[in-house]
């Protein structure tokens, strides 16, 4: 693996504070004060330090990832959680006030926005059905009928050390929201700063389970890192790695767009990996890890036959 020289890569910790922090150094530089001074953002005040990409491994483990996702068994899980962190008699509360009249919503995830009628909805029905028109094969097209494209497959030619990065969230996760440090469903608890990399990829690059590694993304010659990662083995496709984001948007530079939407290529990213010198690595354990690489993800039939 190609170890870099670090005075020519932008580093995370650095200069590439993420949109938050850059946001509020914005106004605050064009905010004056009173007697018509410029005021300036303390990188050390505590509202930057919440403004900035966490760097700090915590106290990652790896357990038996859960394999409940829906039905029954899900909204058991999920009642666990909410007793554990709200207590046996205001968890059950919580629940039954979900998507009601007198209780609350995901706005614009349990209904589309803006519904003036969904107060009387919910009053008359007690619950909330978001419609799927694809689901009844309604498509509002002039033909009626749904529009597909054909697509070729993108072709990535790699170096010999270089993987395909993919930023992912976690259970405790909503878009850059981050409720908690638990992934339940790839068994990642007390931290979220990992990269899932596949087995045999890892006995190619001479690397091991738990060993400490900074990120090195490559875009039109530029040099990018986030440090400290845990490595984490997982049932992945070779040549590929998966992080959690905003951990890992420093990796991107602004000018790494998809062709035609123009979107941030934070599923497409071209990266290294070298050991960190920072800490020794972490001890997971092997018998969840076996467990995880191994365990079967149900599929759900097609009703199409």
């Amino acid at each position: 693996m190609e170890i870099f020289d670090r005075t020519s890569v932008i580093q995370g910790d650095d200069q590439c504070r993420d949109g938050h922090y850059r946001v509020k150094e914005n106004l605050l530089e064009m905010a004056a004060s009173e007697d018509g001074a410029e005021q300036k953002l303390d990188p050390n005040a505590a509202i930057s330090l919440q403004a900035q990409n966490p760097t700090t491994l915590g106290e990652v483990k790896v357990g038996s990832a859960s394999e409940e996702a829906a039905g029954i068994p899900a909204i058991w899980n999920t009642m666990l959680y909410g007793i554990g962190d709200m207590g046996v008699m205001r968890a059950p509360e919580a629940f039954l006030k979900i998507n009601h009249v007198s209780g609350f919503d995901c706005q614009s995830c349990a209904w589309p926005s803006p519904d003036k009628h969904r107060k009387e909805r919910l009053a008359k029905d007690g619950f909330f059905y978001l419609p799927n028109a694809a689901k009844q094969r309604i498509f509002k097209t002039s033909s009626g009928k749904a529009k597909l494209t054909v697509n070729p497959i993108p072709k990535h030619d790699l170096q010999p050390d270089e993987l395909l990065l993919t930023t992912i969230r976690s259970h405790d996760q909503f878009n850059s929201t981050i409720y908690g440090l638990d992934d339940r469903y790839r068994g990642i608890f007390q931290g979220r700063r990992v990269i899932f990399l596949n087995p045999l990829d890892i006995k190619a690059m001479n690397l091991r389970a738990g060993q400490i590694v900074d990120i090195y993304s490559h875009f039109d010659g530029e040099v990018r890192m986030a440090p400290r990662f845990a490595i984490v083995p997982y049932a992945i496709a070779r040549r590929s790695a998966a992080a959690y984001y905003p951990e890992t948007n420093v990796l991107v530079p602004v000018r790494s767009v998809a062709a035609k939407s123009n979107q941030p290529a934070f599923k497409c990213i071209r990266i290294t990996l070298a050991p960190s010198d920072s800490r020794e690595p972490l001890h997971f354990s092997e018998k969840d890890i076996e467990h995880n690489l191994d365990r079967v993800v149900p599929r759900l039939p097609n009703p199409l036959g």
